[in-house]
């Protein structure tokens, strides 16, 4: 099976456009927090700034690699499987939780939490964990592969 025929992916020139849109997103959603210093969820800028990271963060995540092989397809099957397990667990954790949380504290206190284990369980956690799983485990086999020349 030859990967570049079976595999819809960006170019490899994508990452590097990706890599910019995410860091310069992430520059904004943290100013747009540190500076206003309103909520999250009040802030605009930080909103468009955390839906901009997440683009960036996909065309790195689904542009080829310089060399993309049976390898690294395993490498993305295995790094999606895993992240999505990860995920899952948080999510029944997230729910067995909640169900104590929500008795024992105030509902001022209750909602904050409730909104960041919500983030630890939504889509954008399953991505972001794939691309971290991803580029680690490549990175690893990159200075293996290194050492053994």
């Amino acid at each position: 099976m030859e990967p570049d025929k079976k595999l819809y992916l960006l170019p490899h020139r994508f990452q590097l456009v990706g890599w910019i849109v995410a860091a310069a997103a992430a520059l904004c959603v943290a100013s747009a927090l540190l500076l206003t210093k309103t909520p999250f969820l009040e802030s605009l800028p930080a909103i468009l700034g955390t839906v901009f990271l997440v683009i960036g963060l996909f065309v790195v995540g689904f542009s080829r690699e310089k060399t993309e092989d049976e390898f690294t397809l395993h490498l993305r099957v295995s790094s999606a499987v895993t992240s999505l397990l990860v995920v899952f667990g948080f999510w029944i954790l997230k729910t067995v939780a909640s169900v104590f949380l929500v008795r024992l504290l105030p509902l001022e206190v209750f909602g904050p939490i409730q909104t960041a284990l919500n983030c630890l369980t939504g889509f954008v956690a399953i991505f972001v964990l794939y691309l971290a799983l991803f580029k680690i485990r490549l990175a690893i086999f990159n200075k293996e592969s290194a050492y053994e020349e």
